[in-house]
């Protein structure tokens, strides 16, 4: 492939950590040639700008991601590359530019998915922060259609909103930030420290319950739910009956090939010298277990 950007973040992150190991060693032996000053520097402000790409992919590869997550990190890492500052040098804007137009070229077509917006707007910990005015009108025209057919022929308007939900798994509430712990100048913090527009939204102009709710939904704090927390047990016990329709059909999980390659993984950690003879259907069994037994909380 053209870019490994993490593989490159992690070479140079370690290097950076080694650094007085690496220049002790060249003087001590000779043997290696160590780095510039000008050089160190230029591999600190890699790190920096590659950092942030190395923590979109692992918000892609957790076990519960959603796709409601692509528009948000698209948006932040697109921010971040904006950003610049006082020492960088003519290489690192070069850098940052390309980066920048690449990300560009291949995710330019993510904001015309509609599928993707309602996604974003049903995610407790997002909705509306990262979508421009056209972009949340289109997410609520997509939504009201795919429930007002859903519910064409059906009691749409039972009153049932009320009635909460008892929750499979708990999750974390919280009104502020400050629970939430991540690294400093990480790639979160713009999102994190930025209100969330629709916070004050009024209910005019709502032509139907379906709107009036989603509406509702929108206007309530992102601080309900910690950024962390399982989006997916907040549904599980919202208030928001109706909407939960279109949260099964659009809340699905980030076509990633993560998963299936911890699955080989993890497979080639039972095949051991030792263990060379098992069969099949033994390797079977022990990976169900191993990817399920955290669904029973390792209570078995």
């Amino acid at each position: 492939m053209d870019v490994r950007w993490n593989s490159t973040y992690l070479m140079l992150h370690r290097l950076l950590e080694q650094k007085n190991a690496v220049n002790l060693y060249s003087i001590e032996y000779g043997k290696v040639d160590t780095l510039s000053s000008n050089e160190w520097d230029i591999i600190k402000n890699l790190t920096t700008a590659l950092k942030f790409f190395y923590e979109a992919t692992l918000d892609l590869s957790f076990d519960d991601a959603s796709i409601s997550i692509v528009i948000p990190l698209i948006s932040l890492l697109t921010r971040t590359l904006q950003v610049r500052s006082e020492n960088e040098n003519e290489i690192m804007i070069n850098m940052k530019n390309s980066l920048y137009d690449s990300l560009n070229t291949r995710f330019s077509y993510i904001k015309r998915q509609t599928s993707l917006m309602a996604a974003t707007i049903l995610n407790p910990r997002f909705k509306s922060k990262h979508l421009n005015s056209d972009e949340l009108d289109l997410a609520m025209s997509e939504i009201i259609s795919f429930l007002t057919d859903y519910n064409n022929n059906s009691a749409l308007f039972r009153g049932t909103d009320n009635v909460s939900l008892m929750s499979t798994a708990p999750f974390v509430l919280s009104t502020s930030t400050s629970n939430i712990q991540q690294d400093k100048e990480g790639l979160w913090d713009s999102h994190d420290n930025t209100p969330n527009q629709m916070e004050s939204a009024g209910s005019e102009d709502q032509k139907t319950v379906l709107k009036e709710k989603s509406q509702n939904n929108l206007s309530e704090p992102l601080r309900v739910l910690q950024r962390n927390a399982d989006i997916y047990c907040y549904w599980n016990s919202s208030p928001y009956l109706t909407l939960r329709k279109a949260v099964l059909k659009y809340l699905s999980a980030s076509p990633t090939s993560v998963p299936s390659k911890q699955l080989f993984s993890a497979a080639g950690q039972i095949y051991t010298d030792r263990r060379n003879n098992l069969l099949g259907e033994k390797v079977e069994k022990l990976l169900l277990s191993v990817y399920n037994i955290r669904v029973f909380s390792y209570e078995y």
